[in-house]
């Protein structure tokens, strides 16, 4: 059986306050996107099992009220605004179909992969988010 063979390109573009696109909040935005043509590693159907992955992530930054919380002596207190970050994001999987026969396991192992990117995002998010300096 052949290798799987993956190639992307990804691009972050970052806007500061103010943008009234994005409400006048600071947003992130990462776009990913498969190499149509390699010249220097041409895709090979008899060789590869070729993986195109598309992906976007939009994270957005408001600033919200936080809840009142009740203090140890049963009294409510009005905290600060807090900022949530919302995160969206979107996929796209196609599997080139290869010259050679794929097991339908391995199939389903390589389709499967895709469920998994959103929880490497998280994942990655959260260590940033809480890194110890």
């Amino acid at each position: 059986m052949g290798s799987l063979r993956r190639r992307t390109r990804s691009c972050l573009q970052l806007f500061e306050s103010g943008d009234l696109r994005f409400g006048g909040e600071p947003c992130a935005i990462v776009a990913s996107d498969s190499v149509d043509e390699d010249e220097l590693s041409p895709y090979q159907p008899s060789e590869h099992i070729r993986k195109d992955i598309s992906g976007g992530v939009v994270m957005t930054a408001s600033r919200q009220k936080k809840l009142v919380t009740v203090e140890e002596d049963g009294e409510a207190t009005p905290d600060d605004d807090e900022i949530v970050v919302t995160m969206r994001r979107a996929g796209y999987l196609k599997i080139h179909r290869p010259e050679f026969p794929i097991w339908p396991l391995a199939q389903q192992e390589l389709e499967g992969g895709i469920g998994a990117w959103g929880k490497v995002m998280i994942k990655t998010m959260r260590e940033l988010l809480y890194a110890i300096p």
